[in-house]
C-alpha cells in the first residue's frame, strides 16, 4: 500500500551495545517506540547480533632444517591473529623448547630427527589455528661455515685454484693451487 515510515508517522528505535571494535560474541539488539500507530499493531521482536570469531593460520618458515648439536634457535612462527604461539617436540631426547619472555628457544641435546609443532589456542576474537609442524635433522655434522669453530680452515680437494674467504674473528683469505697457499 506505498506506506512509509513517513505515514506511520515514527521511525522505531533499535539499540544494540555492538560496535566496529566490539569483539566477537552476541550482542543483543532491541527494538522499541514510543509511539503507536493509527492503523497498524505494531509487535517488535527483539533479536541478537552475532560477531563471529575470524580464523587464523600460522606462517613459519624456518632458516634451516639442519641443526647443529648444542645450539639455540630462537622459533619464529607468527599467527596472523598475533596470539602467543606454543611449541611441542615429538622427542624431547633430541630437541625441547624454551619459552623466555616472548621468545621461544629451541634446544638441541641429541643427534636425530626431531618434529616441532607449532599451535595458537585462539583468542578472544580468534577461533584456533591449524597446528604446523617442521621436522628438523640434528646433527654433529657442521652444516655450514657458522657452525665452525677454528681458527684455520682446510678447503678440499685442492686440485684446482681456489679462493677461500672466511669470515672468522679476523677475515682470512688464502689463494691455493695444489695445495700451495699464497698469504
Amino acid at each position: 500500500n506505498d506506506e512509509t515510515v513517513k505515514d506511520l508517522g515514527f521511525a522505531p528505535r533499535i539499540n544494540t551495545a555492538a560496535t566496529s571494535d566490539s569483539d566477537a560474541g552476541e550482542y543483543a539488539i532491541e527494538v522499541s517506540a514510543p509511539f503507536e500507530a493509527k492503523n497498524y499493531d505494531i509487535t517488535y521482536i527483539n533479536g541478537v547480533y552475532v560477531i563471529a570469531k575470524a580464523e587464523q593460520e600460522i606462517l613459519w618458515e624456518p632458516k634451516s632444517m639442519t641443526l647443529g648439536l648444542d645450539k639455540e634457535i630462537t622459533l619464529t612462527a607468527k599467527a596472523t591473529s598475533k596470539g602467543k604461539i606454543t611449541y611441542t617436540s615429538s622427542d624431547l631426547n633430541v630437541a625441547y623448547v624454551n619459552d623466555l619472555g616472548d621468545e621461544s628457544i629451541l634446544i638441541t641435546v641429541n643427534e636425530g630427527d626431531v618434529t616441532i609443532t607449532a599451535t595458537q589456542e585462539g583468542t578472544t576474537n580468534y577461533m584456533a589455528a591449524s597446528p604446523v609442524s617442521k621436522t628438523f635433522r640434528v646433527s654433529s655434522i657442521a652444516t655450514s661455515i657458522e657452525d665452525v669453530d677454528v681458527e684455520t680452515v682446510v678447503v678440499y680437494p685442492t686440485l684446482v685454484e681456489s679462493n677461500v674467504n672466511v669470515k672468522a674473528p679476523v677475515e682470512i683469505s688464502r689463494n691455493c693451487i695444489n695445495e700451495r697457499c699464497i698469504d
